[in-house]
């Protein structure tokens, strides 16, 4: 008798257990599915008036406005994240001349790539060229620098087709970087007067916006360039070369996201490339989950720093996806 109550007693108590967990997990199962949104992170730097960059900040030196109001920084990185870096070389007819060098300049730049870093190589006429994949192997690196070589003569007359820049930047961002951790930046080597076979200026602005990839291309002047030139003009400053054809557009895609515009010397393109790896080494990430997102909507960020004087570069609108979405229970 004694073992049957204490059974009775036992069989109860697992019922009520059971009867409490059903329970829990019914009222689980009816409440509404969160979806949270992508964590938007955002590449800034941070220079003094004199356009030196200034590092050691931490996290609480940050603040992100989005629309006027203030945000949540739920993510803070500096140099240590790791990085991703896009070559894009103008392998054009007009680059001919200057691409001895340029080469050159950029396996020299590979030497800011660490371990945890990667690089590739891609090169843009009138089709896109893989010349390395997105790997940590710098010999292989330098390999697809050095298969870099100009178009053939055979459009040089006309009609000459359509270039193939912004096509290879989707791709690096779409593709390439699709699942790329830590820090991503693509930089172009052109004259900058190329444009997108397939992909329009529209289209590619709106990927950058949605990208947290940063822009950095490196322009230099051609004997073509001065074609351009307002009449009666030798040399021209550079705003003036900011504001020609396609380099406009150019200026205008690299502020987006960030990053700037390099004038390069064809004579020593080492100096822009190293221009652009001190800013790279010394780049801040910053996350947050957008307020009152809706999907496919823009909004206007800032990013501001505790330091007088102090310039802070970093995109200015973002394209925001919902943070939460209920998603009703299914009714099977």
């Amino acid at each position: 008798m004694k073992y049957l109550k204490t059974g009775i007693q036992l069989t109860v108590a697992l019922w009520v257990v059971g009867s409490l967990f059903s329970v829990t997990a019914q009222v689980v199962d009816d409440a509404p599915i969160k979806i949270n949104t992508v964590l938007l992170n955002v590449p800034v730097v941070v220079s003094d008036k004199d356009g030196r960059n200034i590092t050691g900040l931490k996290k609480e030196d940050f603040s992100v406005y989005q629309e006027g109001v203030k945000q949540t920084i739920k993510f803070f990185a500096n140099t240590e994240e790791p990085m991703n870096v896009a070559i894009l070389i103008d392998t054009s007819m007009s680059t001919r001349e200057v691409l001895g060098s340029l080469k050159k300049a950029a396996k020299s730049f590979l030497g800011i790539l660490g371990s945890q870093d990667k690089g590739m190589v891609l090169s843009f006429d009138y089709e896109i060229t893989t010349l390395s994949k997105l790997t940590s192997n710098i010999d292989k690196l330098r390999g697809g620098i050095d298969g870099a070589t100009t178009t053939s003569s055979i459009f040089q007359e006309a009609p000459v087709p359509p270039g193939t820049l912004y096509d290879a930047i989707y791709r690096v961002i779409t593709k390439d970087f699709a699942d790329a951790k830590g820090r991503k930046a693509i930089i172009i080597l052109s004259d900058g007067f190329e444009a997108g076979k397939k992909i329009s200026h529209k289209e590619i602005v709106e990927t950058l916006i949605e990208s947290d990839t940063v822009l950095y291309p490196v322009i230099f002047q051609i004997r073509g360039t001065a074609a351009y030139f307002p009449p009666n003009t030798k040399s021209i400053t550079r705003e003036q070369l900011l504001s020609l054809p396609g380099i406009d557009y150019l200026n205008g895609m690299s502020v987006s996201t960030g990053g700037r515009v390099v004038v390069a010397d064809t004579r020593d393109f080492s100096t822009a490339f190293q221009n652009i790896a001190d800013e790279l080494r010394k780049q801040y990430v910053i996350g947050f989950y957008p307020t009152n997102a809706e999907g496919g909507r823009s909004a206007n960020i800032t990013i501001k720093v505790n330091r007088d004087g102090a310039v802070v570069r970093s995109k200015k609108t973002i394209r925001l996806k919902p943070r939460n979405t209920d998603v009703p229970k299914s009714s099977n």
